[in-house]
C-alpha cells in the first residue's frame, strides 16, 4: 500500500499508515504540500518543541469522558477508544504504563542520488523467534495464533498469489508490510513473511518500508549502491531508518571535486518543514536556504550541501523537523579531476543526539598494502569545549590508545587519527565530559600507476542476486498489477548498467563512514543485500559491548530459514563474525549474562569489501534500532 492511502486524522504514528487497509481517502502523498519559499541568510538555532503526536499525549476528553493515550517509541502510536466515565467522575488520573510491541512502523531508504550510483534496496520482516522469544505476545495475535507461529522456521511458507500474509504464513505473525516508492500513489510491493524482498533503483526515488500489525516489530531494510562507471564509481551500504525529529550526519568532506547531496525522505501523511545546520572545523557555517525546506508527504527532497553551506571542511550536519519526523542521509561522491575517489552514504547514528558515552564501530579494513587514512570525527555542538577519551574495544578487552585524550573546541569538528588501531579492534568507546556526536571514516587512496586501456569487461553489467524475491522498480499492487514510475524495464532484475568502455581506466580510490551509537537493550538489525553484486565482495559483522552481555545474532537466509549464534561479551569487548553468503537480514538482541533480564545492549556494524582491476570497494553501515516497543498509559477517572 502506498502512503497516500492514509486517512487524515487516523491515530497512527507519523509515516506509519495502516498498511494493508483498503482506504482511498487523502491526496497523493507525493504531491500534497507545496514547498514553502526557502528562507535565506544565516540560520538561527531553533529550540526544540514537543509535538502533540510525539509525546505521551493524554487525550483528556471533556463532557465526562475518559481517554487513553499512547507514547511513541519505535515509530508507532497506539490506538484506543475512550470509555464513558460515570456521572461523578470530575477528573482523570494516569494509571500505570504498559509496554507492548509496536503495531505500525515506517522505515525510509534514500534511494539513488541523481545521476550517480544505482542501488538495490532490500527489506525483511522479523522471524517469529525474535518476536516470541524476546518480546512475548505479538500485536493482534491471540493465544491460538501465538501457538501457530512456533512451527519450525527452516521451511519457507510464501503466501499464494492473492493470499494474505496473515492467513498463509506460519513463520511470522499476522500483519502486512510493503515497499512503496516515494511519490508513487499507485504501486506498492508486498513484503513476504519468510524472505527478503528487493527493488532496483537507478533514479532519485526513496523507498519506504511500511509495516502494520505483527509485521511492524523488527522490520529492517537497507540499500547497497554499486557503481563501476568512471565518474560514479564506488560502493555504499545504507540502513533504512525510522524517521526522527532530529538527525545528525557525521561524514563527508568539503574538498573540491566532491559532491555531497542531502536527501530528506518523508513517509508520513503530512508535509514536514526542515531546518538544516552545518558545522565544520572552523565552526558553525552560515547557511542559505536551509531554514525552510519542505519535504512533501510521501516524498523526497534532495539538496546539494555545497548550495546550503559552501566548502565546509570536515562537515557535520544536523536536521531538525517541524510538523512530523523525516529520515536524513548524506550521499557522497568524490573525484579528483578524472580520478574516482569513492562513493558512500552517511546515515544517522544509533543515538537521537549528542551524548557523553558513545561507541563507534571500527572503520572497515583497507586493502592490505594500500595507502589509506582512517579518522574519528568529533563535534561538541554546544558552547563548551570537550575533553574526549578514546579506548579501543577488542575481543581481549579494552586497549587505551596513546595520546588520544583530545581537546575539541566548542562548535568545531576535529579529526583523530585511527590508522594504527590495535589488531582485532571492533569498536571505539568515545567518552567526553560534554555531549558530542562522532563517526569513523576510512579513505583508501588510488594505487600508483599509469592509466590502462579499458576492456570490454569494464562495460559488463553485474546481475542482481536471484535468491531474493523478484522485484524491480515497477512494484506490483495487491491485485498483481504493476506501475512504472521511473520508466525502468519491469522484466529486469539486474542492477542497472552504469559502465561503458572508455579510452583509459585510471586506478580508483574508495571511502566509507560508520556512525556512532549508544548501546541499547532494544534489538538492532539490518537487511543484507547480496554482496555478490560487488566484485569479490564479502561481508563481516562487528559487535561491541560496553557492559557484559549475552548477544544473540539471528540470520535470515535466502531460503527463509534462520540460524542463531550466541556471543558472550565481557565488559568493553567485541567480536567479529563473517556474514554468511546467503544471509539476507540480521537481528541482534541482548540478555543479562545471568539471564535476569535484558542485556546492556551492543553497537554493531556490517562492513562490505571487494575489489576489481581499478581498485577497492568499501562500504559500512551501523545497525540501527529496529521498530520495537511503545508505552501505553491508561487514563482513569480520579477517585474522589
Amino acid at each position: 500500500m502506498s502512503p497516500d492511502e492514509q486517512t487524515p486524522g487516523t491515530d497512527t504514528g507519523p509515516g506509519t499508515d495502516p498498511v494493508g487497509t483498503e482506504r482511498s481517502e487523502g491526496g497523493d502523498p507525493g504531491e500534497s504540500g507545496d514547498p514553502a519559499p526557502e528562507a535565506s541568510g544565516a540560520t538561527v538555532a531553533r529550540p526544540r518543541r514537543a509535538r502533540w503526536w510525539r509525546g505521551a499525549g493524554a487525550a483528556l476528553v471533556l463532557a465526562g469522558l475518559v481517554g487513553a493515550a499512547a507514547a511513541v517509541d519505535g515509530g508507532s502510536l497506539g490506538r484506543s477508544v475512550p470509555p464513558a466515565a460515570g456521572p461523578g467522575d470530575a477528573a482523570v488520573t494516569a494509571g500505570p504504563s504498559d509496554v507492548t510491541l509496536v503495531d505500525s512502523a515506517a522505515l525510509a531508504c534514500p534511494g539513488a542520488a541523481a545521476d550517480e550510483v544505482p542501488v538495490r534496496v532490500v527489506a525483511a520482516r522479523a522471524p517469529t523467534t525474535l518476536l516470541t522469544d524476546d518480546a512475548g505476545p505479538v500485536p493482534g495475535q491471540g493465544a491460538a495464533d501465538d501457538a501457530a507461529t512456533t512451527t519450525a522456521e527452516t521451511a519457507p511458507s510464501s503466501p499464494s498469489e492473492g493470499e494474505d500474509d496473515d492467513a498463509s504464513s506460519t513463520r511470522s505473525p499476522g500483519g502486512t508490510a510493503r515497499l512503496v516508492l516515494s511519490g508513487d500513489s499507485d504501486g506498492s510491493r508486498r513484503l513476504p513473511a519468510d524472505e527478503a524482498l528487493g527493488v532496483d533503483l537507478a533514479e532519485a526515488r526513496a523507498v519506504f518500508v511500511l509495516g502494520e500489525g505483527g509485521a511492524a516489530p523488527g522490520l529492517v531494510g537497507a540499500q547497497l549502491g554499486v557503481g563501476t562507471e568512471a565518474g560514479a564509481r564506488g560502493a555504499s551500504l545504507t540502513p533504512c531508518v525510522q524517521p526522527a525529529e532530529e538527525s545528525w550526519l557525521v561524514g563527508g568532506d568539503g574538498r573540491a571535486g566532491g559532491t555531497e547531496r542531502l536527501v530528506l525522505s518523508n513517509p508520513g501523511p503530512d508535509p514536514v518543514t526542515v531546518q538544516v545546520r552545518v558545522w565544520g572545523s572552523e565552526g558553525e557555517a552560515t547557511t542559505t536556504g536551509a531554514g525552510g525546506l519542505v519535504v512533501p508527504a510521501g516524498g523526497r527532497v534532495e539538496r546539494l550541501l555545497d548550495a546550503l553551506a559552501p566548502g565546509v571542511p570536515s562537515p557535520v550536519v544536523s536536521v531538525t523537523a517541524t510538523g512530523g519526523p523525516v529520515s536524513a542521509h548524506l550521499h557522497l561522491l568524490v573525484r579528483d579531476g578524472t580520478t574516482d575517489l569513492g562513493s558512500g552514504t552517511v546515515a544517522p547514528g544509533g543515538t537521537p543526539g549528542p551524548a557523553t558515552d558513545l561507541v563507534v564501530p571500527a572503520p572497515p579494513p583497507a586493502p592490505e598494502g594500500s595507502e589509506h587514512r582512517a579518522v574519528l570525527r568529533v563535534l561538541p555542538p554546544g558552547d563548551e569545549e570537550a575533553v574526549v577519551d578514546l579506548v579501543a574495544l577488542t575481543e581481549d578487552g579494552a586497549v587505551r590508545l596513546p595520546d588520544l585524550v583530545t581537546r575539541v573546541a566548542a562548535g568545531r569538528t576535529a579529526e583523530i587519527d585511527l590508522t594504527d588501531l590495535p589488531p582485532g579492534t571492533t569498536g571505539l568507546r568515545v567518552r567526553s565530559d560534554v555531549p558530542v556526536v562522532a563517526a569513523a571514516g576510512v579513505e583508501v587512496l588510488p594505487a600508483e600507476g599509469e592509466p590502462e586501456e579499458a576492456s570490454r569487461d569494464d562495460a559488463e553489467t553485474t546481475a542482481a542476486p536471484e535468491d531474493e524475491a523478484d522485484a524491480t522498480a515497477a512494484p506490483a499492487d495487491e491485485d498483481g498489477a504493476t506501475s512504472d514510475p521511473g520508466g525502468d524495464d519491469a522484466d529486469s532484475t539486474a542492477v542497472p548498467p552504469r559502465s561503458r568502455e572508455e579510452p583509459l581506466v585510471r586506478p580508483a580510490g574508495e571511502l566509507a563512514w560508520v556512525a556512532a551509537g549508544v548501546p541499547s537493550s532494544n534489538p538492532v538489525g539490518i537487511a543484507l543485500p547480496d554482496p555478490g553484486v560487488i566484485p569479490a565482495g564479502t561481508s563481516r559483522l562487528v559487535v561491541s559491548a560496553v557492559d557484559a552481555t549475552t548477544a544473540t545474532v539471528r540470520w535470515l537466509d535466502a531460503e527463509g530459514g534462520t540460524t542463531t549464534e550466541v556471543l558472550d561479551l565481557a565488559n568493553d569487548t567485541g567480536r567479529g563474525l563473517p556474514v554468511p553468503a546467503d544471509a539476507r537480514a540480521v537481528w541482534i538482541t541482548t540478555t543479562d549474562p545471568l539471564g535476569e533480564g535484558p542485556g546492556g545492549g551492543v553497537v554493531a556494524a556490517v562492513h562490505v569489501t571487494g575489489a576489481d582491476g581499478r581498485g577497492p570497494f568499501v562500504a559500512s553501515a551501523t545497525l540501527p534500532e529496529v521498530p520495537w516497543t511503545r508505552t501505553v498509559t491508561t487514563v482513569r477517572p480520579a477517585v474522589p
